[in-house]
């Protein structure tokens, strides 16, 4: 009974532990949208968002900044102001102008009604409620782009239209768009016709479409209303100052088929364009493969867009391309895809937002962009007339992640200020003003200010370092290769013995692990343990043929790149051979269970989040059943259908293949109402590992989370902490 109790205060005071160091990493300020105001733009505000762990959510705010002199002492911020509500703004430094889009909830079980405010100097000239057309705001970055004409007078957005009328067969009425019943007049729609959503994150939204308000007449329209009937999605207009609306259209793949939208660059798009009058005419613009992205110069004379060649696999290099707008179809590409890219070499340009930046043009000569540089996120000038390259801010900020906030135009076509967030895989982030000038072809950075700190606590006192391992292999493309990883390891250690070290692999597996702040991870280093984190062959940032190189290897190529890394730092003495852990999410968490199936004695503790463990059993479920297909090497087509040879070869692809090897006590963390990776891959996972019998194993499970497992502060504190615990459990049992 002692030994009982004994154990279980043990416990509790590693779960204390454990639950104050997660919330420790997630204290930090996120910055969602970030504006300048005043006349030679001396104010920064930031719409920031922080966890409250006693109320359990998201405390949301706007603190304003006054940048008076060269130094953070003489930067003044405002007192945060509460904010609510608002899906999206929109600013027009030429008259004061803002419009927002606000959703304000019902009341007693009534429809939320969406309104769109603008105001002119701070004074609200117009709130008009447009639910009667809008069922709601697209609450995506990825569709939403909010757009106001320079009078004030028309206001483009993207939403959800409202419903038509629906039979309900019980009461022979029908429901219209109101939700009020009448008498039956009109064939309705059907009221359970299954129609496919956007995927992942975007299960709400069906087929989004453009609208515009207009103010003077208080009149709101859809302008892609003929889109909408050919079962066209629309997202991303861009306003031109004559009126004109270029917006990207993502067609239904077949009546029965919409693979998922999100961190999927490859799905066919065409940008077109109407006008903002009644009799506007909708034009195909490019007919190229994925374009999307437009942006007006502010001559009125270019559009800037990107187009991602066509590709099976989900993320990879696009193209920078500009086309003239007045007369012809002259068009040039700015930023070719890069296909291979020794270190330090531009690697091409990989997108790493929803979409290029609202306002890229710096004069008449440049337009910036950001791209995944190798591990870290930069900032980057494109010249227009050659294509040259040039980084931006990086050297003077230094190593670690850049990404611009906001962007002013201070002296017309010469003088520009940016907004900037600098993050490590330590820092949380820090907010830069820099200056820029452009002169001709030249691009000069001036007064560089630090802000703010949104870190406070989250940060981590601990080192960071890149490392690149050369691999060599015989029985894949290129036999000799080099990864990248991130080594990131507590400042302050008990002894100079190696270190306990949790192995990350990244997911996607098109995408990659960047050198900023994870707080997963993060919570790990304050836990005392090192984190190494690779960039596998197939991650982004590496070039075209890095990323093709991993179809048809996964579960190998990517399971060997991980851990010849972590067996390198292991001869090297850096990490613990006999304190292993493994984690990873997505993608991740199938390298992970790969590997414990593979080599059951390399790790101590194994964590997988929403992984993928058995293919074929994904195929027509998930949001992104493309998938199934391309990395198990088998062709995908809008009419492939999966037969007992596809099945085999995915099921051999897949870590339950593996299952009744592991030894590793594992942990499942799952998300009820993942998309993505549906919970039943990892709870039929947990079942098939329990059968087995030789590993120990838990599941937690998250009824209400997608496949980040962000959707809450509860869950995020919850799935960190449970981690660590199991985490710290598997090095001291060793």
């Amino acid at each position: 009974v002692c030994a009982r109790r004994t154990s279980r205060r043990a416990m509790d005071t590693d779960s204390t532990t454990a639950a104050a160091i997660s919330r420790s990493a997630l204290s930090f300020c996120s910055v969602g949208d970030a504006w300048f105001e005043g006349g030679r733009a001396n104010v920064l505000s930031l719409s920031r968002s922080q966890r409250s762990f006693a109320q359990k959510s998201k405390v949301n705010t706007v603190v304003s900044y006054w940048l008076d002199g060269d130094d953070q002492e003489n930067v003044l911020s405002s007192f945060p102001v509460p904010v609510k509500n608002i899906k999206a703004t929109v600013r027009r430094s030429e008259g004061g102008i803002v419009a927002m889009l606000v959703e304000v909830p019902g009341k007693e079980g009534s429809k939320a009604e969406q309104r769109v405010q603008v105001f002119k100097e701070g004074v609200l000239v117009t709130d008009e409620d447009v639910s009667t057309v809008v069922k709601s705001f697209s609450p995506s970055a990825f569709f939403q782009r909010c757009q106001i004409s320079s009078d004030g007078r028309k206001v483009v957005f993207v939403g959800e239209p409202a419903g038509g009328d629906v039979v309900d067969f019980c009461s022979e009425k029908i429901i219209n768009g109101k939700g009020e019943g009448e008498v039956l007049k009109k064939a309705p729609e059907p009221k359970f016709e299954w129609r496919d959503h956007m995927g992942e994150q975007l299960d709400t939204t069906i087929l989004p479409q453009i609208f515009c308000l207009d103010v003077a007449e208080r009149n709101c329209t859809c302008l892609s209303a003929g889109m909408k009937e050919k079962g066209t999605a629309c997202g991303q207009p861009c306003l031109a100052e004559d009126g004109t609306v270029y917006f990207v259209g993502w067609p239904e793949e077949t009546p029965t088929l919409r693979l998922g939208l999100l961190y999927c660059i490859n799905r066919a798009s065409t940008i077109f364009k109407t006008t903002t009058d009644k009799t506007g005419q909708i034009e195909v613009v490019t007919d190229e493969y994925a374009a999307t992205s437009p942006i007006v110069s502010p001559d009125g004379h270019t559009l800037l867009y990107q187009v991602a060649r066509e590709e099976p696999f989900h993320n990879y290099a696009v193209e920078l391309k500009e086309k003239s707008i007045e007369g012809g179809n002259e068009e040039s590409t700015l930023v070719p895809v890069v296909d291979n890219a020794s270190q330090g070499e531009f690697p091409g340009l990989f997108i790493t937002r929803d979409r290029l930046l609202s306002e890229p043009f710096l004069g008449e000569s440049w337009v910036v962009a950001e791209t995944a540089w190798h591990c870290e996120k930069a900032v980057i000038a494109i010249r227009r007339c050659d294509g040259n390259i040039r980084r931006l801010f990086s050297s003077r900020i230094g190593a670690g992640s850049i990404s611009i906030l906001a962007r002013a135009e201070i002296e017309k076509k010469r003088r520009y200020r940016f907004a900037l967030k600098h993050s490590t895989p330590l820092s949380p982030g820090i907010i830069f003003v820099c200056d820029v000038v452009v002169d001709g072809d030249n691009i000069q950075e001036e007064r560089l200010l630090k802000v703010a700190d949104l870190g406070g606590e989250a940060a981590v006192d601990g080192e960071w370092c890149t490392l690149w391992t050369h691999i060599e292999r015989e029985d894949v493309k290129e036999s000799c290769y080099d990864v990248q990883s991130l080594l990131i390891q507590p400042r302050e250690r008990n002894s100079s013995d190696p270190l306990p070290c949790v192995v990350m692999a990244h997911g996607g597996p098109h995408s990659a692990y960047p050198a900023e702040f994870v707080p997963f991870t993060a919570a790990f280093v304050k836990a005392g343990f090192a984190v190494v984190a690779t960039n596998f062959r197939g991650s982004v940032g590496y070039g075209q043929e890095f990323v093709r190189s991993l179809p048809k290897h996964c579960g190998d190529l990517d399971v060997n790149d991980v851990l010849f890394v972590a067996k390198q730092l292991v001869e090297e003495g850096k990490i613990d051979k006999e304190k292993l852990v493994l984690c990873g999410g997505s993608h991740g968490g199938f390298i992970t269970l790969h590997a414990i199936g593979q080599h059951p004695s390399m790790f101590k503790a194994a964590i997988a989040r929403n992984p993928v463990t058995c293919i074929p059993q994904m195929v027509g479920v998930t949001d992104i059943w493309d998938w199934c297909f391309v990395e198990a090497g088998l062709p995908f087509s809008k009419n492939s259908v999966l037969d007992a040879e596809g099945a085999d070869a995915m099921f051999r692809a897949s870590p339950v293949h593996y299952v009744k090897n592991v030894e590793t006590p594992t942990l499942l963390l799952i998300g009820g109402k993942d998309k993505r990776v549906p919970s039943s891959q990892g709870l039929s996972y947990y079942r098939a590992l329990r059968a087995a019998g030789q590993a120990k194993a838990e599941l937690h499970f998250y009824p209400e989370a997608q496949h980040p497992l962000n959707d809450t502060v509860e869950i995020e504190v919850d799935s960190a902490t449970r981690a660590i615990i199991w985490a710290q459990r598997g090095v001291h049992q060793a």
